[in-house]
């Protein structure tokens, strides 16, 4: 898959040591990874970050595939309160909350097979902030089906994705809690694509002429007035989060809850000298196949005015 690159710096031994200082280099209050390995991650990866104040939680893909999703988190500023993690598939096929979609794909046989049979994970982590008990942070993380025509594949993961959010968020708020959504990944969907329209605007897109718009996703949102209430904004002005000689694109977000969070600023990527150095993605200087995205958010002042009033 990556013929530029050497089997030396391929070699997960060779990139170990630079993944480890990459992460750590950053310096971030949370920490979400995709594709982490278990042994990875109970070996190597929790006890540095351990020694580097950080406790982390994994929500494995399945019993047959000895990856998932990862998050850490700065032990002194947060406590977990409960982890909601789900895996997609079973979502879809067994909750309450997900008959709609059923419904809709009833027809779409050859789409419900493939929703059903994937292995994409949902991993929800709730923090609470250490210096305010009533503000809790759900912490998400995933990586949505990577095949390029899987568009409306895709958009039923954010569908569940969403519903879920929306489910574990008014559990919290029931307890009378302030919550924060943080919604990080690899959603394989560029800025333009139908899932990140879905996310970024509430709604399913209705422009036919979209070139994702294809009968089977019409057939899906025909009379289906399917709208979530999450206020999520992201950053997104990068030249692409991932790089191949053949195809670059923003694939990765980090998607954030702007009635509570408000973007400061980004951490800035390589330069594409860099990034091209060695022809593409991942080299013997940059450990991964995608560029990490690093946002520095805060609390909205009057937020902060009405948990401190609380």
């Amino acid at each position: 898959m990556y013929p530029y690159c050497s089997e030396d710096h391929l070699n997960f031994s060779y990139r170990k040591p630079l993944i480890l200082k990459e992460i750590l280099g950053y310096n971030a209050d949370v920490v979400a990874l995709q594709e982490c390995d278990v042994k990875f991650f109970d070996n190597d990866l929790s006890l540095v970050m351990k020694m580097n104040g950080y406790l982390g939680h994994m929500k494995i893909k399945s019993t047959n595939v000895q990856e998932g999703e990862a998050i850490y988190y700065r032990s002194n500023k947060f406590n977990v309160v409960g982890s909601h993690d789900i895996s997609i598939a079973d979502y879809f096929n067994n909750s309450e909350n997900a008959e709609i979609l059923r419904l809709r794909l009833e027809t779409l046989s050859d789409v419900r097979q493939c929703l059903s049979g994937r292995n994409t994970v949902l991993q929800i982590l709730a923090l609470q902030v250490k210096d305010n008990s009533n503000h809790v942070i759900l912490v998400c993380n995933t990586h949505l089906y990577f095949h390029p025509t899987a568009n409306l594949i895709r958009v039923c993961q954010v569908i569940l994705c969403l519903t879920r959010l929306e489910e574990i968020k008014r559990y919290y708020e029931k307890e009378g809690r302030t919550v924060s959504i943080i919604w990080a990944g690899d959603f394989n969907s560029t800025t333009t694509s139908l899932a990140f329209h879905l996310i970024f605007t509430n709604s399913l897109l209705r422009d036919t002429t979209h070139k994702q718009y294809d009968e089977d996703y019409h057939t899906l949102t025909k009379d289906f007035d399917y709208f979530h209430s999450l206020n999520l904004m992201t950053y997104a002005n990068y030249d692409y989060t991932a790089y191949l000689p053949s195809y670059s694109d923003v694939l990765d977000h980090i998607f954030f809850d702007q009635t509570t969070l408000s973007f400061k600023r980004c951490i800035p990527m390589p330069s594409h000298s860099e990034v091209t150095e060695f022809v593409g993605l991942p080299s013997c200087k940059i450990p991964s196949d995608h560029l990490a995205v690093i946002v520095d958010l805060e609390m909205r002042q009057d937020i902060t005015n009405n948990l401190k009033a609380n």
